[in-house]
């Protein structure tokens, strides 16, 4: 099924919940960087999270076949609940 701009719901949506997780990424990148470099960080940052895309696929092709599809899950949770466990801890980042 498609929207009236053509995509379909997944397509839509995949923006809107990329861009959720960037939110502690957007701060710090505001609130450390200067003006003049901010625009160039933020290219840097979206072509390095579009080069990485084929590779995650890549990867998680691999571990889907020599592992079992809930240790991935469990350990990407793991991972992502852990990132802000630690960064929220960091003095740099607390100064910001």
């Amino acid at each position: 099924m498609r929207n009236a701009a053509g995509f379909s719901a997944a397509q839509s949506e995949l923006p809107l919940l990329r861009n959720r997780n960037f939110v502690p990424v957007t701060v710090i990148v505001q609130k450390m960087l200067e003006d003049r470099f901010r625009g160039r960080v933020w290219a840097f940052l979206g072509s390095l999270t579009s080069a990485m895309m084929p590779l995650a696929y890549l990867t998680g092709g691999f571990l889907a076949r020599v592992t079992r599809l809930y240790v991935i899950f469990l350990v990407g949770g793991v991972i992502i609940i852990s990132v802000p466990i630690v960064l929220s801890r960091l003095k740099e980042l607390q100064k910001a």
